[in-house]
């Protein structure tokens, strides 16, 4: 059964969301200097 997720996430927003959440990674390793 699919949760919300996968009818709220289509592929396109689906490819977005996915960089979107690679960048915000990014930007926190960058910010706390790959900690974690």
């Amino acid at each position: 059964e699919k949760g919300p997720a996968a009818v709220l996430f289509s592929n396109p927003e689906r490819q977005r969301t996915k960089r979107f959440i690679a960048t915000l990674k990014q930007e926190a390793e960058k910010e706390g200097g790959g900690e974690g």
